[in-house]
């Protein structure tokens, strides 16, 4: 699992910007937040995750990705 440790890493300015329409249209990616939505989100056959963000000390949802 990589980690990203700052603000000013070029992935995590990327990924930020997909919350918001400018950034999804770039992009083409969108960022989904809360446990239940997300959950919900990768259990959607048609959706596969490039990435999942997690705060430190967080767990990945028993979703399979």
């Amino acid at each position: 699992m990589k980690q990203i440790s700052s603000l000013d890493n070029p992935l995590f300015k990327e990924l930020r910007s997909c919350l918001e329409p400018k950034g999804i249209k770039k992009t083409g990616r969108f960022l989904v937040s809360g446990k239940k939505v997300v959950e919900e989100t990768l259990a959607h056959q048609k959706l596969s995750p490039e990435y999942l963000i997690l705060a430190e000390g967080m767990e990945a949802p028993e979703t399979e990705l």
